[in-house]
């Protein structure tokens, strides 16, 4: 819409440690280092956030073992996408101007 924008890279980097007791199911969670990767836009006029994006991968193993006592594990690759936009209000709409009198509607 024609205002100067400033545009932002951002990193991120997130680390889960793994419980000391495993859950109700026995189930034992960890995550590896996830890294992303995104940008920022904002609008330099009015010092507000425009629009965000972000990629996230965040590698993660559950281990457990199963009711036969044999163990399992699950290993997965979690990729999340992130997009923030701001929304601006809508305008309030005006009630029904009362008719004049003598006017008929």
């Amino acid at each position: 819409d024609g205002r100067p924008v400033a545009k932002i890279a951002n990193t991120m980097a997130v680390t889960m440690e793994p419980a000391k007791d495993a859950g109700p199911m026995g189930m034992q969670a960890s995550m590896t280092q996830g890294k992303g990767t995104g940008f920022n836009y904002g609008d330099t006029g009015r010092g507000q956030l425009h629009r965000g994006t972000a990629t996230m991968t965040m590698p993660m193993t559950l281990q457990m073992t199963g009711p036969d006592g044999n163990q399992m594990k699950i290993e997965q690759n979690i990729t999340t996408t992130m997009l923030i936009e701001r929304v601006e209000p809508k305008p309030a709409a005006k009630p029904d101007a009362k008719p004049a009198d003598g006017d008929k509607k």
